[in-house]
């Protein structure tokens, strides 16, 4: 997200530099591929020198310890008159945070000058549980890259296969997911459609030994993680998330750009995501049986397969392409610039 929000802004109107708390990695290289400069700050006084030396009039953070740190460094680099750049923090998920991370998120709210949530579920997630002021959380969903239209429809969810594409954790309950697909077996035998699960993770073992138990291993694809996900998606008939926690959905997202139907539990922000019956079908979290059922409605139905599939892509380009993203992003910074203008005016002497 930070790779397309960096490059997709308006050279002309925004001077882009990205900043790292741990080192460098595949991201850093790719941004200055580009021209965007990176700087490796570490997780001590690195920002706060680049802060001091560096006009900047926004600072956006992502994930906990960045924002938490930009909100001191931004403070302590400007002391005095010295105006600071404003914050934006981001928010990327629903959490069981630890007590003493909301309390320091709640503490140090009013060095932020906007919240940025990735759907409404995250937005009331971080009012009601997190205790942040309403009136500084936006909410700008995340956008993906479009792939080109399909030259025609994919295979009917009779003959390609269901793809997941999630970390193997917890959070995203395959473990549902298996055990609605023993359900479908149980249903169509021979004919049940191949399910491939795309990522890896901690659980790769007992979900293994899930699926042998289950009696599915030969349906059943364990592909690890890939960094050809497009292509997984592009040979798949439909894309299926048993997820019990959801910021948003992005896989599911990119399904739907990929002109995939999409079963999916309709956890956190997949209910934002995907609309129930017009680009797919969501059941209740952790309900097997439920899953299993819209599995199969979908096998029994390619017509309705299609055309959710269809639907699914229109409302990708229209709602989560990586365009429609940076343009909000891009009326957000606007905004709290122009909130930091207002700051220097009231501090700095005519």
């Amino acid at each position: 997200m930070l790779l397309r929000l960096a490059t997709g802004l308006d050279r002309g109107e925004f001077e882009v530099e990205a900043a790292g708390l741990r080192g460098r990695g595949a991201v850093a290289d790719a941004l200055r591929a580009t021209g965007v400069p990176v700087h490796d700050v570490g997780l001590g006084a690195g920002l706060l020198r680049l802060l001091r030396e560096r006009r900047f009039d926004v600072v956006h953070a992502s994930l906990f310890h960045a924002s938490l740190w930009a909100r001191i460094a931004t403070t302590l680099a400007r002391p005095g008159p010295r105006p600071r750049p404003a914050i934006v923090c981001a928010l990327h998920a629903i959490e069981s945070r630890a007590p003493f991370r909301l309390l320091i998120d709640r503490a140090t709210a009013g060095l932020v000058d906007r919240y940025v949530a990735v759907s409404e579920a995250v937005r009331r997630f971080a009012i009601g549980r997190g205790g942040l002021p309403a009136r500084r959380v936006a909410t700008v969903r995340n956008g993906v890259d479009l792939p080109p239209a399909r030259p025609g429809p994919p295979p009917s969810p009779g003959e390609g296969p269901f793809v997941c594409v999630a970390r193997l954790h917890r959070d995203k309950d395959h473990a549902t997911l298996l055990r609605a697909w023993a359900l479908v077996r149980a249903r169509l035998g021979a004919t049940t459609p191949a399910l491939e699960l795309a990522g890896d993770g901690p659980l790769r073992a007992p979900l293994e030994a899930l699926a042998a138990a289950l009696g599915l291993g030969a349906v059943v694809r364990f592909l690890g993680a890939r960094g050809d996900v497009p292509a997984v998606l592009g040979r798949a008939a439909a894309f299926v998330l048993a997820t019990r926690r959801e910021g948003l959905g992005l896989a599911a997202i990119e399904a739907m750009a990929a002109s995939l139907p999409v079963v999916a539990a309709g956890a956190g922000g997949i209910a934002e995501a995907v609309v129930q019956g017009e680009t797919g079908l969501l059941v209740r979290p952790g309900a097997a049986s439920a899953l299993a059922a819209a599995v199969l409605a979908l096998v029994a139905d390619p017509d309705r397969a299609r055309r959710l599939g269809e639907a699914g892509r229109r409302r990708a380009e229209r709602e989560f392409s990586a365009p429609v993203m940076v343009r909000r992003y891009a009326s957000l910074y606007r905004d709290v610039a122009g909130l930091a203008a207002l700051r220097r005016s009231a501090i700095l002497p005519a």
